[in-house]
C-alpha cells in the first residue's frame, strides 16, 4: 500500500462510520502497519481438509482427473482447487516430466519442460506443485535423492523470486535434477 492509502485506512480506522463493518484480509500480517494492526482484531481462519476440497470438487464434477498431490497443492483453499482444476493439464505435465526424469536424457526433458518456461508468469505454484511430487515419492521410495530435488526446486523458486534469468534458472534446476536422479 502507498503512504497515502495507509493513511486513509487508519483515518477510516479510527472513525468509522457507524453503518459499518470493515473486514480486512491478508495472507501476509507482518505488511501491516502496527498502527492499523492495533485497532482490529485478529481472527484466523483454518484451511479446508483435503477431504473437504475433494469432496466439494465431486459435487461439482470437477474432480476428474484431479490427483491427490493436486488436491494437496491447494493448501486448504477452494479458490485454489478452482484454479488448478482450471490448468489441471499443465499440473499433468509437470507430473509426467518428473516420471519421465529417470527415463529420458536431459534434451528430451527440456523439451517435456516447455510447460515451465511458458508458464513464466505463474511459475511458483507448478514448482510448489513438483516439491509436493517430489515429497510424496520420497515417503513411497525413501531415497536422498527426493530430499535433494526438495531442495533444488527450492533454491530454483528463490532464484526466481530473486529474478535471476528465468529461462537459466529453469535450465539449471532440471539439469540438476536430472543429475540426481539419474
Amino acid at each position: 500500500m502507498t503512504r497515502e492509502a495507509t493513511n486513509a485506512l487508519l483515518k477510516t480506522l479510527e472513525e468509522p462510520p457507524e453503518y459499518a463493518v470493515i473486514i480486512l484480509i491478508t495472507s501476509n500480517e507482518s505488511k501491516l502497519l502496527a498502527t492499523i494492526k492495533s485497532r482490529c482484531m485478529k481472527v484466523n481462519f483454518m484451511p479446508i481438509s483435503d477431504k473437504q476440497i475433494e469432496n466439494y470438487l465431486k459435487q461439482n464434477n470437477l474432480s476428474e482427473n484431479i490427483t491427490k498431490a493436486m488436491i494437496q497443492s491447494c493448501n486448504g483453499s477452494i479458490g485454489k482447487a478452482l484454479k488448478i482444476e482450471e490448468e489441471k493439464e499443465k499440473y499433468i505435465q509437470i507430473e509426467e516430466l518428473v516420471q519421465n526424469m529417470k527415463k529420458q536424457d536431459i534434451t528430451e526433458i527440456w523439451k517435456g519442460a516447455q510447460v515451465l518456461y511458458d508458464a513464466k508468469e505463474n511459475i511458483i505454484p507448478l514448482l510448489e506443485y513438483m516439491i509436493i511430487i517430489f515429497y510424496e515419492l520420497l515417503k513411497k521410495e525413501d531415497k536422498i535423492c527426493y530430499a535433494n530435488g526438495i531442495q533444488i526446486i527450492e533454491q530454483t523458486k528463490q532464484r526466481i523470486l530473486a529474478n535471476s534469468n528465468y529461462d537459466m534458472s529453469i535450465d539449471n534446476m532440471l539439469l540438476k535434477l536430472w543429475e540426481e536422479l539419474f
